[in-house]
């Protein structure tokens, strides 16, 4: 998938799902049982490796 090839670990691409599907960064964190400011981390590092500036962009990028 388009997630692997940027090198993302596998929290990672939990969260990044979880991102394209619509969820919170709250809701990530209940749902994974972390750190809402962790939650915040794995999102910032996505956005990093994905070179994506935020939700909107990382949706249309794993929907191709």
């Amino acid at each position: 998938s388009l997630m692997t090839e940027y090198g993302l670990s596998k929290r990672q691409i939990e969260v990044a799902k979880l991102v394209v599907q619509g969820f919170t960064n709250i809701e990530i964190s209940e749902k994974l049982f972390i750190n809402e400011n962790t939650v915040k981390q794995h999102v910032n590092k996505i956005y990093k490796k994905c070179q994506v500036p935020n939700r909107w962009s990382l949706m249309s990028l794993y929907s191709q």
